[in-house]
């Protein structure tokens, strides 16, 4: 996993931040581009699981066709935590973090590898953390994807 240019050293976070940061938020932005030039970015849920980060989706749909026909992606996550008030609009300013993630994004075909992706998900967003025995029909039309990350960048200001 490469670090990425960062203009602003100064707010850089560590690796460490990073991954905590992108284990702990709920929603991503995923960006791709489709075989008609046009960028296509969709918020979802995801998980970050043995360095990459994993969604799931149903069959077909705009996202899927993007990453069919180019596998290069962004995932960016961020959070604002409040603003600095300033009347001078050059000097206002943003609590905030923010991870920018390029990778490829791969299918998961292989069954064990999804179902063990999926508990990671279910893991992660089940109210008691309980992960359900998945019924092959439903495991065999949910697709899975993971991004494997390439280059990164964590940003972080005022905190």
């Amino acid at each position: 996993m490469a670090r990425g240019y960062l203009r602003r050293k100064d707010k850089a976070m560590s690796i460490e931040e990073i991954e905590q940061f992108l284990a702990e938020e709920q929603v991503g932005r995923l960006a791709s581009v489709g075989e008609d030039g046009w960028p296509y970015v969709i918020p979802l849920n995801y998980t970050f699981f043995n360095g990459q980060i994993i969604f799931h989706s149903a069959a077909g749909g705009h996202k899927l066709d993007n990453i069919a026909f180019n596998s290069r992606v962004c995932f960016v996550i961020d959070k604002c935590y409040d603003l600095v008030e300033n009347r001078n609009p050059c000097e206002f300013s943003v609590r905030y973090k923010s991870v920018v993630v390029f990778g490829t994004a791969r299918f998961v075909a292989a069954e064990e590898k999804k179902k063990e992706y999926l508990e990671a998900f279910i893991k992660k967003y089940a109210l008691h953390g309980e992960v359900q025995e998945m019924a092959s029909a439903s495991l065999a039309r949910t697709i899975v994807i993971a991004v494997n990350i390439e280059m990164l960048t964590g940003k972080k200001s005022g905190l």
